[in-house]
């Protein structure tokens, strides 16, 4: 039991760093390619496949986090900007609302490096 707890604990990890690597790599050619005429090819082809593994990302981090996402496409970056507004607005309880908002200003901070007022 405990090794199938540890095996989900390292698939998050791997699977939230796999994830912000590739954020922070879309980023940094997205301001290379943004005034070019190839924009709208490298949203589809860059794009497209990084939103389906966000969210597979995001559907991993339902047991993390005892709650599922608003709707079936909801981004990570979704799920955070709802966990702060739901600690500011104090609705949830207790110590699983410190969480969810301390992990999503954890991560909103490191996102925000490569694209400003992302999350």
């Amino acid at each position: 039991m405990i090794d199938l707890l540890l095996q989900y604990i390292y698939l998050v990890v791997q699977s939230l760093a796999v994830l912000f690597v590739a954020f922070a790599f879309l980023m940094e050619i997205k301001t290379q390619v943004e005034r070019t005429r190839f924009y709208p090819a490298f949203r589809i082809v860059f794009g497209l496949p990084f939103v389906v593994a966000d969210c597979v990302v995001n559907y991993l981090l339902i047991p993390l986090f005892f709650d599922l996402p608003d709707h079936p496409l909801e981004l990570v970056t979704g799920r955070m900007q709802r966990y702060k507004k739901l600690y500011v607005n104090r609705q949830g309880g207790g110590w699983l609302r410190r969480w969810r908002y301390g992990f999503a200003v954890w991560l909103c901070r490191r996102l925000n490096r490569y694209d400003a007022e992302h999350c």
